[in-house]
């Protein structure tokens, strides 16, 4: 339907609605999906959420690849900013312990050694979980990069279109014929949106060969 009339483009191949018809109710589909979970979010979250449905790299990943990136060297650092104690250290301290006089010395620096040994190795696990999360969304990003430029947009179809409109109209003269040569395009490229969600181009849009 256009404004309440019937949509005079010719229906895609397998449905009984033309591609245009179909961008509408998906979108419309994405409106009523972020009106419905909208309203279960507090008003500055909600800002937010409708700011990132808006951002047209929302699907990149990069900025979260690099976010992990500055956190791993971050905690790094907090790792390697206390010094352990070596083996002999701790057994010096052991030895301590017979000492009357240094023996509570002695337990205060081993607790405090085992307790920045059991930090230590905390952010080591936390390194390893935010490599193995960096290695997933590089391979997400690889992956959809990939499937980026597997895909045609639109307006280089219409350019390519165009020039064979302007290569047909200057060796085709028949009236008739250019006429059919039109309808072909159009139901080609009905076709060809019907099997390629990417490419969606209505037959109204095809370059005139009259």
């Amino acid at each position: 339907m256009v404004n309440g009339d019937p949509c005079p483009n010719p229906a895609s191949r397998g449905h009984n609605f033309c591609n245009l018809c179909r961008d509408k109710s998906a979108m419309s589909g994405r409106l009523y999906t972020s009106a419905r979970y909208k309203q279960f979010l507090p008003e500055k979250l909600a800002k937010l959420y409708e700011e990132a449905l808006s951002r047209p790299d929302l699907l990149e990943l990069e900025n979260q690849i690099a976010v992990i990136d500055a956190k791993i060297m971050t905690t790094f650092e907090e790792a390697e900013g206390k010094s352990l104690p070596s083996w002999g250290d701790i057994l010096t301290e052991v030895a301590r312990l017979r000492d009357p006089d240094l023996g509570q010395a002695a337990i205060t620096n081993l607790e405090q050694w085992a307790r920045d040994g059991a930090d230590h190795d905390a952010k080591w696990q936390q390194v390893q979980g935010m490599m193995e999360q960096q290695r997933k969304l590089v391979e997400t990003e690889i992956r959809r990069k990939k499937e980026l430029n597997l895909m045609i947009p639109v307006d280089r179809i219409m350019l390519l279109m165009a020039s064979i409109a302007d290569v047909i109209k200057r060796h085709v003269k028949d009236p008739a014929t250019l006429a059919q040569i039109k309808r072909e395009m159009g139901q080609l490229l009905n076709a060809n949106a019907g099997q390629r969600p990417s490419i969606q181009v209505q037959q109204g849009d095809v370059i005139s060969v009259d």
